[in-house]
C-alpha cells in the first residue's frame, strides 16, 4: 500500500520575504541615500545583461568607467547581476559609510521618495519582479525644473512621473528595496 506523503516534503517552499516597511516621510526625510545628478551625463560603456547597478553607480558617478567595466567582467564570468549584499558592500565602500543598510518598502513609498527629492538630485531604488528573486536597479529623480521620475542607465531611458506607469506596471505588486544611513 502506497503512503501518502506530504506536498511540502516534495515541493521547495518558497522563500518568505521580509514584510515591507511603511516608513514615514520623516524617517525617509533623515535616512534616505540621496544623490546630485548632473542629467546631461549618461552612460557610455557597453552595457551587459545585469549590469543595472554598476550602470547606476556610474550614472551616479560613484565609480569610473575603469571600475565599471572590471565590475561589468566579474558578472559576465558570474553570469548573473550583484546581489543586495554585494550592492551593499560596494556601496558602503565607495561612500565611507559602514552604516548603508537595505530595507524592503511598500511600492507606494515611490510618491514619498519623490517628494523628498530636492532638483537635481535621485536615488537609488531596487524594482522586484513578481518571483521576489531578481529585480532591477533604477533612479528615483528629481529633474533641475522640478519635475520628478524614473531613470533607468542601463537601458539609457528617462521617463516623467505621468510616462512611468506602463514601466513600472510589471513592478508595482512587489515592495521595493531602498537604500539608508544614519547621514
Amino acid at each position: 500500500m502506497k503512503r501518502p506523503h506530504s506536498h511540502n516534503s516534495i515541493r521547495k517552499k518558497k522563500q518568505q520575504q521580509p514584510t515591507p516597511k511603511r516608513r514615514k516621510l520623516s524617517y525617509l526625510a533623515n535616512h534616505l541615500l540621496i544623490f546630485e545628478i548632473d542629467q546631461s551625463f549618461s552612460v557610455k560603456s557597453k552595457k551587459k545583461e545585469y549590469d543595472c547597478f554598476i550602470c547606476t553607480l556610474e550614472y551616479l558617478k560613484i565609480i569610473d568607467p575603469q571600475t565599471a567595466e572590471t565590475l561589468r567582467a566579474f558578472i559576465e564570468e558570474e553570469n548573473r547581476g550583484v546581489t543586495v549584499h554585494q550592492m551593499l558592500n560596494i556601496l558602503k565602500l565607495k561612500l565611507k559609510k559602514a552604516d548603508i543598510k537595505e530595507e524592503l518598502v511598500t511600492f507606494e513609498s515611490i510618491q514619498y521618495i519623490f517628494d523628498l527629492l530636492k532638483p537635481s538630485t535621485a536615488t537609488i531604488i531596487g524594482l522586484l519582479e513578481s518571483s521576489g528573486d531578481t529585480g532591477h536597479i533604477v533612479l528615483l529623480a528629481k529633474d533641475s525644473y522640478g519635475r520628478v521620475g524614473i531613470i533607468d542607465p542601463q537601458a539609457s531611458y528617462m521617463c516623467m512621473h505621468q510616462e512611468c506607469e506602463k514601466y513600472i506596471q510589471p513592478y508595482r505588486q512587489q515592495p521595493i528595496i531602498i537604500f539608508t544611513s544614519k547621514h
